[in-house]
């Protein structure tokens, strides 16, 4: 089992040759796709902490970056080797950080999660280079309760939080666009590649709408669509590559996947390791990736 705790998030790299690993068990991992699930699988690992890591994301050009509790994002190259951190130097009362998007034209980065000793959420948001330790940070208070999901968009990004409520938020201004209450706590959250669709979990439902370009300080959405099959809350919703397929990760201990245009199941996954928690697709998509609140990591193939 490659963690010991719950895998809180998973990527894979460009080239879809290795899948990275987060956990609360504090590891930051490395795995090398085709030979996942046997011995000498891990390309590397870093950590070992009792701090929980709560997100990870690969950039372009192949470097992975994670977010955690410490309320820092951290560059790690190919070989493990760790790059650099952001914010440097520190600034004070950071938010733990439990999710962190990219602007599509790679400028911009937000990280969110909560500051607990003020029991609100804040976004910081970095410009002129996601990556750049030295670009200017932008500080915004946006929910009241934790931020657990995060969605790029070309003209900004979708917080979604346990206060029951999403918002979308300007990168240039950080100025707020949409505010929308949700009947539970937003675990899951996804936009579709071109940017048109967005996909909102909440309880066993995912409800899935479309999304209008900003107009006059607004975004708005609209003809909302129900996908329901799941028993348990869903923890983790994701488009894939080509748009034509959704794929979700319930507490009801299946991963199923979607047909985005006529709402159906496709197919169910029920891979009999408890609860599951995050689900994302290789760059190919044909390949899903998923992770169980036990520490499991596991893949499923779409291609049959």
């Amino acid at each position: 089992m490659p963690h010991t705790a719950n895998v809180t998030a998973l990527a894979f790299s460009p080239d879809g040759t290795s899948l990275a690993s987060v956990s609360e068990d504090g590891w930051v991992k490395v795995w090398e796709v085709a030979r996942l699930g046997s011995a000498g699988a891990a390309r590397w690992k870093r950590g070992g902490t009792r701090e929980m890591i709560n997100h990870c994301l690969y950039t372009p050009d192949g470097a992975l970056v994670t977010g955690g509790m410490d309320g820092r994002l951290k560059v790690w190259a190919g070989d493990g080797t760790q790059l650099r951190q952001i914010p440097e130097p520190p600034l004070d009362n950071l938010p733990n950080i439990y999710v962190f998007v990219f602007s599509p034209d790679g400028r911009h980065v937000a990280w969110g999660g909560q500051v607990t000793y003020a029991g609100t959420a804040d976004a910081f948001v970095t410009t002129l280079g996601p990556l750049d330790p030295s670009a200017p940070i932008h500080r915004k208070t946006t929910h009241t309760n934790a931020i657990r999901i995060m969605v790029g968009h070309r003209d900004g990004f979708w917080t979604g939080s346990f206060d029951k409520s999403i918002a979308f938020w300007r990168w240039e201004d950080q100025t707020r666009m949409c505010s929308q209450s949700r009947l539970g706590a937003v675990r899951g959250m996804a936009t579709d590649p071109a940017g048109t669709l967005l996909a909102i979990a909440g309880g066993g439902l995912i409800t899935m709408h479309e999304q209008t370009p900003p107009d006059a300080g607004r975004v708005k959405l609209v003809n909302p669509r129900k996908f329901r099959g799941h028993t348990k809350a869903v923890e983790c919703i994701e488009f894939s590559p080509d748009g034509r397929r959704m794929a979700s990760a319930s507490l009801d201990r299946t991963v199923r996947v979607w047909d985005v245009a006529s709402g159906e199941v496709e197919r169910t996954f029920t891979p009999r390791l408890g609860p599951l928690h995050w689900v994302t697709f290789a760059p190919d998509g044909l390949t899903l990736a998923f992770s169980s609140r036990r520490g499991h990591v596991g893949l499923l193939d779409l291609d049959d």
